[in-house]
């Protein structure tokens, strides 16, 4: 037990001097800057945000918080005869660096990755077509309703938004809907602001009244919705069912 102390006193006194937190002046300053450095990283910031920004912030809060936990566990392993070896064949500062680096990496592969899913993000979970029925009467289909959010900093003008059949060509316009207070209302222009959800909504119209079921099937059963001329996302048969 008194060796396992001894490790434990030498690796924490050893720790401290690397991040030269060696007397309890500046131990406190460092966790009063860490703290407000966490405080400012998620308070500062869109709680809605991309995947990218998110990894980025919790690497940057492991770093800070972990930082004395890893060199201290560091210091008492090398304590031991492989860790004395590994003490004296690698650098601590570097192998931080590298982690550090590795870490950069995932991060730019992630923020590519995110920039790669356009700026809309479309929530699937919500019914997409309005729909209607009454008893002894077929089931109609109103409108298309595509909820969705704005993820990016910056508004996202509508250059163009509509549902295309895949069978017959044929196009439906949508239209930007926002919320407000007194509910979802017809945007002023089509511009969506940012970070703001959106509802893009068109009718599905047959002979003045809402298109059957049946016919929705044979001219919409295959489909894709396309917001600026970029394919979102394709539908079939199993989407509607």
């Amino acid at each position: 037990m008194a060796r396992w102390r001894e490790k434990h006193s030498k690796a924490f006194r050893e720790a401290r001097h690397a991040l030269l937190i060696e007397t309890g002046e500046r131990l406190v300053l460092v966790i009063i800057v860490a703290a407000l450095a966490v405080g400012l990283l998620w308070l500062g910031g869109s709680h809605e945000m991309a995947i990218s920004e998110l990894f980025v912030r919790v690497a940057t809060t492991a770093a800070i918080l972990l930082a004395f936990p890893v060199v201290y566990a560091w210091k008492f392993v090398s304590f031991s005869a492989v860790g004395t070896w590994a003490r004296a064949k690698l650098n601590l500062y570097l192998v931080i660096a590298a982690g550090f680096f590795a870490a950069a990496v995932i991060a730019l592969g992630l923020y590519f990755w995110d920039q790669s899913r356009g700026p809309i993000n479309c929530d699937w979970n919500v019914w997409w077509i309005g729909w209607s029925f009454s008893a002894g009467q077929p089931i109609r289909m109103s409108n298309f309703q595509i909820v969705g959010y704005n993820r990016w900093d910056n508004p996202i003008v509508i250059q163009n938004a509509y549902v295309r059949s895949d069978i017959d060509n044929r196009h439906i316009d949508l239209k930007l809907y926002l919320p407000r207070r007194a509910g979802l209302q017809p945007a002023e222009s089509q511009v969506i602001p940012a970070k703001q959800q959106f509802t893009l909504t068109g009718p599905l119209v047959s002979d003045g009244d809402p298109m059957l079921a049946a016919q929705f099937r044979q001219v919409f059963g295959r489909s894709s919705f396309v917001f600026n001329s970029e394919i979102v996302r394709r539908f079939t048969n199993r989407e509607i069912d």
